[in-house]
C-alpha cells in the first residue's frame, strides 16, 4: 500500500505570541471535542491523541477522564455544551490558567471511485481560563492516500477500500501526527514551565 502524508504548511507571517507570553499559562484544561463531521467518532479520537503531545509541551493536563466525570456530574453532556460553559464557571470547577477548545471539521476515509482518502481537519483555540484572551490557535490537518499500487487503477481502489474496511481508515495515526505539527511547526504552541531544559 502507497502512503502519502501531507499537512497544511503555507508560508504565513510569524504568530504573535504576546498574549500568550503574557498569560504565562501552566495548567491546560482540554474540553471535549466538538465533532462536525459525519464520523461519530472523530472527537473522541482526536481528544485521545492531544492530550499527551501538549503535556510533553511542558503544560499540566487535566486528566481526560477526570475532567469527562465532573462535566457530566454537572449535567454536561455533550462537547457543544461543555464549550459553552462561561469561563468563570470553568475556572471556579478547574481552576485551570488555559482551556483548549477544538474542532473537527472533517474526519474519516472518503471513497472516490479511484481512490480512497483518510482526512483529518480540526481547529484549535486556546484560551486564558480568566480573561477570556486568545493565547494561542491552531490548525491540524493531514491526509492519507489509502491506495495499494498494483498497476490497475481500478483494482487500487478495491484493494484500499477493502484495506481500510478490514483495519481502519488510519485516522488515529494521522491525528497523532497532525497534532504533532500542529503544536511544533513555526506557529506552534510554545514550550510550557514544565519542559525539560535539555542540558548539553
Amino acid at each position: 500500500m502507497s502512503l502519502l502524508l501531507s499537512a497544511c504548511a503555507s508560508k504565513q507571517a510569524p504568530y504573535d505570541y504576546t498574549n500568550l507570553q503574557a498569560s504565562k499559562p501552566k495548567s491546560i484544561l482540554v474540553l471535549p471535542v466538538v465533532n462536525n463531521s459525519v464520523e461519530v467518532n472523530g472527537g473522541n479520537i482526536f481528544l485521545s491523541t492531544i492530550t499527551k503531545p501538549i503535556a510533553e509541551k511542558g503544560y499540566y493536563v487535566f486528566p481526560v477522564a477526570v475532567v469527562d466525570n465532573i462535566l457530566k456530574e454537572s449535567g454536561i453532556q455533550t462537547a457543544s455544551d461543555a464549550h459553552n460553559i462561561p469561563l468563570d464557571k470553568l475556572y471556579d470547577v478547574f481552576g485551570a490558567d488555559a482551556v483548549l477548545y477544538a474542532t473537527v471539521n472533517d474526519w474519516g476515509a472518503r471513497y472516490q471511485i479511484i481512490s480512497s482518502v483518510s482526512v483529518v481537519d480540526v481547529d484549535l483555540k486556546l484560551i486564558d481560563g480568566q480573561t477570556g484572551r486568545l493565547l494561542w490557535e491552531g490548525h491540524a490537518n493531514m491526509q492519507r492516500d489509502n491506495n495499494a499500487d498494483t498497476g490497475n487503477i481500478l483494482l487500487n481502489a478495491i484493494i484500499g477500500q477493502v484495506m481500510s474496511d478490514v483495519f481502519d481508515d488510519g485516522t488515529y495515526d494521522l491525528s497523532r501526527q497532525a497534532t504533532i505539527i500542529a503544536l511544533a511547526g513555526d506557529r506552534g504552541l510554545l514550550a510550557g514551565p514544565y519542559k525539560p531544559v535539555k542540558v548539553e
